[in-house]
């Protein structure tokens, strides 16, 4: 991910990492290392956030029930 963020600077990117919830504080933790934090600061436009499989599921729920609505989505 910080590759792509370093090669492509002027593009402003969401990434997300999908995790089980167990798992997000190892996550956010290595979020917090100074490698994906220089690439992001230098960056300007990105940002790295941690999601959980729950959370990833509950959108999609919520996007499949919005019937005529999904196409805002």
């Amino acid at each position: 991910m910080t590759d792509f963020v370093v090669k492509v600077p002027n593009i402003a990117v969401e990434m997300h990492i999908v995790a089980s919830e167990d798992d997000k504080d190892k996550v956010r933790q290595e979020i917090d290392r100074p490698t994906f934090q220089y690439v992001l600061e230098k960056s300007g436009n990105s940002d790295l956030r941690c999601l959980s499989f729950e959370q990833v599921r509950e959108t999609h729920e919520t996007v499949q029930n919005a019937g005529p609505l999904q196409q805002v989505f």
